[in-house]
């Protein structure tokens, strides 16, 4: 990331490439674009759930890590992938 921050012409050639491929394919991949960004919303809002109910306290510096808590780490990790990977397949699928 600071190689990226440190380069910003590379940063435009990206999103150059990025603008043009979906300029000529939008419409080729917008299922995939659909189902991709409504993966990634209902990630972070299963993460947010999953984090109030102390998921990911195992991450914060004053928790320590015991097994019990890895576990339930792991767990809402799989929970938030298994959310959104379903929530992105919906939305390609309906759109």
């Amino acid at each position: 990331m600071q190689y990226l921050t440190n380069s910003p012409g590379l940063i435009a050639l990206i999103l150059i490439t990025f603008g043009v491929a979906s300029c000529f394919f939008g419409g080729l991949l917008w299922d995939y674009v659909v189902g991709t960004l409504a993966g990634i919303i209902v990630f972070f809002i299963t993460a947010s759930v999953m984090d109030a109910f102390g998921g990911f306290s195992v991450f914060q510096e004053a928790a320590t890590a015991k097994a019990g808590n890895v576990f339930f780490c792991i767990v809402s990790f799989i929970i938030c992938l298994a959310a959104a990977g379903a929530a992105g397949w919906f939305a390609a699928k309906t759109n």
